[in-house]
């Protein structure tokens, strides 16, 4: 039976030699002798041949009968997300989930070397909560020597959908953040029920975007976190280079929102942003660093009385860095930090750092890290940087300046750099656990898996419900190949983690899995 028909293709439900049911694309009679057309097709199979992820739907096989090229893929039974959205929109929280694993998918894709490309509802299909990415017909390999065919300037994609430099064929420019700009608007038809820029044809939409801004989804969607709406206006910036760099930094930022929102006992006493790696070392050879937010739940030290400080989340957004305010612009297209003598003016009771009492930290100290944690959450990591120096110049023994550093450089690879800098978070303040967490996580990062261990286990003892421990200490020991070990760990991690954001370390647990049941079979 045929599930569905397009411009290039129709796909048929089939059963393979074993009687499996699969989904089988074919090429159109029409299109099976363009040249271009076959050669697109060819690059979807390749790409798909070297993809292999929870979130993005597998190739079985492919071949040509009787000139029509086809290949078969796992038949998804559900629907698109194209078709849920004609029913409405999603909650914030279905929104987050589907978001998340897409852009887990998208990280995978793009560490794999190919660009989708065509980000839309249609491109996604739902099986209970499980999202899956598929479609890859107008795919980018940079392994393919006719990837490039498209480099004519001729547009392909989706209308509602297409990052501006597709539209304006600026081949040149096309790239992750393209992908990234596919990921905010499929965020934005979840919040909103519908496409960020609605255009039925090319100039329709160039005409759209020269003259109209798009609404922030939280004026559509009231229910949407000022946070949420944030990001998502974030991936959906004209000029590339101003989205997040990463769809990695997407799903961290994601997680970073969701662990957030629950309150717990420290909930008055700051949180701290966290940068731990999104993807297991399996699967992610970029080594990229992600964000959550972990509660520090922090006594101040002896000689200082306790001070209590409000929560970081009374805003609506996520906390960020080191319990410090980060002002946000309402023009998401123009945020800017504060400067330190801004920052300095009116400091805010939130803006107290958990790792002392603020009698015994500078107005100039402090308005250097606030400033530092606004470059942080907008990824701009060397001003970040920058500004922790500044703040360690005026307090060398400033904790939560050395480990915000540590985060900015981990983001930027600079690895051993970071390991310093956590080194002197933990000499400060010895029996908190976030720091070995970090700590082992660049140790991780640099294939230092034993090491990293060590440091989740302690981290384990001083916080034993710790998410993160065990979900970070979960992926270092599936990478020695201890993988019962690291089931077991995940297990306790989905135990521990906020409703609606386990999806990530369920993926981790099933790769797990997966490798453990594949080594016992050829055993």
């Amino acid at each position: 039976g045929e599930i569905a028909r397009g411009g290039m293709g129709v796909v048929y439900r089939a059963e393979d030699a074993a009687g499996q049911a699969v989904a089988l694309k074919v090429l159109l009679d029409q299109r099976a002798g363009d040249p271009r057309a076959r050669a697109r097709f060819q690059r979807e199979v390749g790409a798909l041949a070297r993809l292999r992820h929870p979130n993005v739907v597998t190739i079985l096989g492919a071949g040509e009968q009787d000139g029509h090229p086809w290949l078969a893929l796992e038949l998804v039974e559900g629907e698109s997300l194209e078709t849920r959205l004609r029913r409405g929109r999603l909650t914030v929280g279905e929104a987050i989930g589907i978001t998340q694993q897409l852009a887990r998918a998208l990280s995978y894709v793009h560490g794999c070397g190919v660009l989708h490309r065509d980000l839309k509802p249609d491109n996604v299909l739902l099986h209970g909560e499980r999202a899956l990415l598929t479609d890859f017909g107008l795919v980018l390999d940079a392994q393919s020597s006719i990837s490039r065919m498209t480099a004519t300037g001729v547009f392909q994609g989706t209308p509602g959908y297409w990052a501006p430099e597709q539209a304006q064929g600026r081949t040149d420019v096309i790239g992750v953040g393209t992908d990234v700009y596919g990921l905010g608007a499929v965020l934005y038809a979840c919040l909103t029920g519908h496409a960020p820029v609605r255009a039925a044809s090319l100039q329709e939409y160039l005409a759209t975007v020269a003259f109209k801004r798009i609404a922030p989804p939280r004026k559509l969607a009231p229910e949407t976190p000022p946070w949420l709406s944030e990001l998502c206006m974030r991936c959906l910036r004209s000029v590339p280079e101003r989205r997040p760099s990463s769809a990695e930094d997407v799903a961290r930022a994601l997680l970073l929102g969701t662990t957030s929102s629950a309150p717990s006992a420290g909930a008055g006493r700051g949180r701290v942003f966290a940068g731990l790696g999104l993807g297991a070392a399996a699967i992610l050879a970029s080594g990229a660093f992600a964000a959550l937010a972990l509660d520090l739940g922090r006594e101040p030290p002896v000689e200082a009385p306790r001070v209590a400080t409000p929560s970081s989340e009374d805003d609506g957004g996520p906390p960020v860095a080191a319990a410090g305010a980060v002002a946000s612009s309402a023009d998401p297209e123009e945020g800017s930090p504060p400067t330190g003598e801004e920052a300095a003016e009116a400091p805010e009771a939130s803006d107290v750092p958990p790792w002392g009492d603020p009698r015994h930290i500078s107005r100039e100290a402090q308005a250097h890290l606030t400033s530092g944690n606004a470059h942080l959450r907008a990824q701009r990591y060397d001003d970040a940087i920058a500004d922790y120096d500044r703040a360690l110049a005026v307090k060398p023994n400033f904790a939560d300046a050395f480990q915000n550093r540590g985060l900015a450089k981990n983001s930027l690879r600079r690895f051993e750099e970071a390991i310093t800098d956590f080194d002197a978070a933990i000499a400060l303040f010895p029996q908190e656990a976030p720091p070995y967490i970090l700590r082992g996580e660049a140790r991780r990062n640099l294939g230092r898996f034993a090491e990293a261990i060590v440091d989740y286990d302690r981290a384990l003892e001083l916080s034993p419900n710790s998410m993160e421990g065990y979900a970070y200490r979960g992926l270092a020991r599936a990478s020695l190949g201890q993988l019962e070990a690291a089931i077991a760990d995940y297990d306790r991690a989905l135990t521990l983690t906020p409703p609606g954001s386990g999806a990530m370390i369920q993926a981790w647990r099933d790769e797990a899995a997966a490798a453990l049941v594949a080594r016992s079979t050829k055993e």
